[in-house]
């Protein structure tokens, strides 16, 4: 008599631990969110909110372009398999680029310690 089994060893989706939680960056930059995931079988990963340029990477990273005042916020990545769920939030801070000229002011003459 021979007899066979299968034996098939599943996982809940686990996101790494150490990823960052929190990012600033400059408007006008890009960004990338990491997401790395492991699970059996493999899970689907999937980012809220999917701002306007933006694009999932086949590593489940999220790379945010041009990224503007607006695109700040808490992302949420979600893993989801046949066996669970996991999510992690990142806050996105951007910080604005205060651009423009000074005020002018009327011309004057050089004093000794601008013209040395």
């Amino acid at each position: 008599v021979l007899v066979t089994a299968v034996l098939t060893v599943t996982e809940h989706p686990k996101i790494k631990e150490d990823g960052v939680r929190e990012v600033e960056v400059m408007e006008g930059e890009d960004v990338m969110l990491d997401c790395q995931v492991t699970s059996r079988p493999v899970a689907m990963v999937t980012w809220t909110p999917i701002p306007r340029l933006s694009r999932l990477l086949p590593n489940n990273s999220l790379l945010l372009s041009d990224i503007r005042a607006a695109d700040s916020g808490v992302y949420t990545c979600t893993a989801v398999n046949t066996v669970g769920t996991e999510s992690r939030n990142i806050t996105v801070t951007v910080k604005a680029i205060h651009g423009g000229m000074s005020e002018w002011s009327s011309w004057s003459d050089c004093s000794v310690e601008c013209g040395s």
